[in-house]
């Protein structure tokens, strides 16, 4: 009963650390700190590339393009790289029509599935630029995004920038707002750590810039190349931040089982990463070390820390008045998941029920991901998350 006491209270402690007290403890540091800025010129300072890997995008290729001549950015600074990974559909023809009328504009057709991150590193090898702009083909350019990107790299300390991706298309009645109230909120997260500590643990993929000279090769079938990519940077003495600032735009899923698959996917990915970067555990005290213990290893194994808590409670409960009560809330949490999704069938959506749905999905989906991982991942082709869902 000793082991069972010790091990809910250390579990509850490293799970409140990680939600809690680690958000607050940026944020109070923060709200401290003078946050008075320069202003970055309107346009770019520099010349840059911007890659694009694309599969089965007719539904927005054209619209991503459009956002980016949206920018009013002299066309002899910038190239657009787009990659069409076997595409079935529409893409390549919708892609041809913009590159025959805009010379700065360059699509490269691959027959046989190569992956994003096979996609990207061969766009890389084709980038005349120092400054890269990796982007997804859903996420939208707010109009002045492009040159904060770009503007950034003024100071010659940072390495990488995460844009700021606003989610567009929420509604109530899936679970599309849980989930961007938490992109949300791990934004602030990296900006945060950005400015205080220059170790943004990850900059979201559909939309960050970085120096051509700082990327490396991706190792074989790793899934999470945005993580990798901005931890590396890190690890050859560069600075990652996040421009809250630069935004861009992107269209939530809000059908659960498709968000089930993308964080199922992406949690084999963080395994990978963990495991890559392991050394960085046993060096809490540096700013990298901090930020990736506290922000995302703890994250990654979150779900562990819950099946310690339901098993010590229920242990504890028969012997103690607290733990019986606390073994009663976790139960009830874990049914009202059941009851969501039976009121959902209804047409009656729940904020809080939502949200609690939201959560236990999050760390069922990083459970079970952890088990695929142990199994080994043998390919790392993607398929597009469906988008555009409320436009049906």
């Amino acid at each position: 009963m000793i082991i069972a006491n010790l091990l809910f209270w250390i579990s509850i402690s490293l799970l409140a650390y990680h939600y809690v007290i680690y958000p607050a403890l940026l944020y109070a540091i923060h709200s401290r700190k003078s946050n008075v800025k320069a202003e970055l010129d309107s346009a770019p300072n520099y010349p840059f590339s911007i890659i694009i890997p694309a599969h089965n995008e007719e539904a927005c290729i054209a619209d991503k393009l459009d956002s980016i001549l949206a920018n009013n950015i002299d066309q002899n600074q910038y190239e657009v790289l787009i990659g069409s990974d076997n595409s079935s559909d529409r893409t390549n023809e919708i892609v041809q029509s913009y590159v025959d009328k805009y010379p700065h504009m360059q699509l490269f057709i691959y027959t046989e599935r190569q992956g994003k991150i096979n996609l990207v590193e061969n766009l890389v090898t084709h980038a005349k630029h120092e400054i890269l702009i990796h982007t997804d083909a859903n996420v939208l350019f707010k109009a002045d995004c492009i040159a904060r990107l770009v503007n950034a790299f003024s100071d010659t300390k940072i390495g990488v920038v995460g844009a700021n991706i606003v989610n567009t298309e929420v509604a109530s009645d899936g679970i599309s707002v849980p989930e961007s109230s938490y992109i949300s909120f791990e934004n602030r997260i990296k900006f945060w750590e950005g400015e205080l500590l220059g170790s943004m643990m990850g900059a979201f993929g559909g939309c960050f810039a970085m120096r051509k000279n700082l990327m490396v090769s991706i190792p074989n079938n790793f899934i999470v190349d945005d993580f990798y990519l901005t931890f590396k940077v890190m690890e050859q003495g560069y600075k990652s931040v996040y421009d809250l600032e630069a935004i861009c735009f992107e269209d939530v899923s809000n059908d659960w089982k498709e968000e089930f698959r993308r964080k199922l996917r992406i949690g084999i990915g963080n395994y990978q990463n963990l495991l890559h970067f392991k050394s960085w555990l046993f060096k809490p005290f540096s700013a990298i070390g901090f930020s990736f213990i506290s922000h995302k290893a703890l994250r990654w194994i979150g779900w562990l820390f819950i099946v310690f808590m339901f098993i010590c409670a229920n242990l504890l409960a028969t012997s103690s008045g607290f733990f019986a009560l606390v073994s009663l809330c976790l139960w009830i949490s874990l049914a009202a998941v059941l009851l969501d999704f039976l009121l959902s069938k209804m047409n009656v959506h729940i904020g809080l029920l939502r949200y609690n749905f939201h959560f236990y999905m999050m760390n069922l989906a990083l459970c079970l991901a952890f088990f695929k991982f142990l199994a080994g991942v043998k390919s790392n082709i993607w398929t597009p998350t469906k988008r555009h869902q409320l436009n049906k």
